[in-house]
């Protein structure tokens, strides 16, 4: 399969050398880092393809805001009118705290301008649990009676509890509000990791060889460094690749590999070693 005008880029295992644990004696790494690597083909030639690529990156959560929101505006509320007779009118109010919070201070609002609260009429219930369905009767009174609207305060609701309540209106009925003055707001991010490239560096090697001097590589370490001075573990990606003119693929896979493992070795040193003869190198890559 291979020959001339075949290139190979070659890319190594996926190493997880943050992962390791420092107790181990005598396996110390200088960078805290993921290497990753792979092996693909390619049908060029020349000098450009006798080289080492090693790309930095810097994982990163992005968080999209997707709710922020009072409580109050998530309470599942139900409202429902029904004419009694003799002008009178009975408000059916069921309110649920869907939410993952308890909420306080929950209050009812009835506007009352051109009618009248009957306050005998109102009955409250809380349900505790649907399967199996829970209830209890509770009492509730008016925080505030006025000619414009009556303020009912509710109680607190845990998760997935609600609560019912009822009352009778003469005259003109108007929808009510419910709401909390509790300040809580409700937040949902949906997050995800990324790899923001950092830099790529070009380290060349003469024909057939799998040893390179470069002042790239003494750059890498420079910058892996600083990255962990800043607190990040970088995710790298070492790229050997193979000029065409070996004379067959398996011999360019051989030079590339090489090539990916010298430049993995010159960056980690000894360290990398120690870890591979332990049996501590991950064989996946949590990017």
């Amino acid at each position: 399969m291979g020959g001339k005008g075949n290139a190979i880029i070659g890319l190594g295992l996926f190493l997880g050398l943050a992962s390791v644990s420092p107790s181990v004696e005598a396996c110390t790494t200088t960078f805290h880092a993921s290497l990753s690597t792979d092996a693909v083909s390619v049908e060029d030639v020349g000098q450009e393809y006798r080289r080492s690529d090693v790309y930095v990156y810097i994982p990163i959560e992005v968080g999209d805001k997707l709710l922020t929101k009072q409580a109050s505006s998530l309470l599942d509320k139900k409202v429902s009118i029904k004419y009694v007779g003799e002008d009178t009118y009975s408000f059916s109010i069921k309110v649920k705290n869907k939410t993952p919070y308890t909420v306080k201070d929950i209050v009812l609002e009835q506007d009352i301008t051109t009618s009248s609260f009957e306050e005998n009429s109102l009955r409250a219930t809380r349900v505790r649990s649907v399967a199996p369905y829970i209830t209890e009767s509770i009492s509730i009174f008016p925080t505030d009676i006025t000619p414009e609207r009556v303020m009912i305060g509710l109680p607190s609701l845990e998760p997935g509890e609600e609560i019912k309540v009822s009352y009778n209106v003469v005259g003109e009925p108007k929808l009510p509000k419910i709401y909390t003055t509790s300040p809580k707001e409700i937040t949902r991010e949906k997050k995800k990791r990324v790899l923001v490239l950092v830099g790529k560096y070009s380290i060349f090697f003469g024909y057939g060889k799998a040893k390179a001097k470069d002042i790239n590589i003494e750059n890498i370490k420079e910058v892996l460094k600083n990255l962990n001075g800043m607190g990040f573990e970088p995710v790298i990606k070492v790229v050997g690749i193979a000029d065409g003119k070996a004379k067959s693929e398996e011999s360019n896979l051989r030079v590339a590999r090489s090539r990916a493992n010298f430049i993995t070795k010159s960056l980690f040193g000894e360290g990398l070693a120690c870890l591979m003869n332990k049996g501590l190198a991950e064989n996946s890559n949590p990017y």
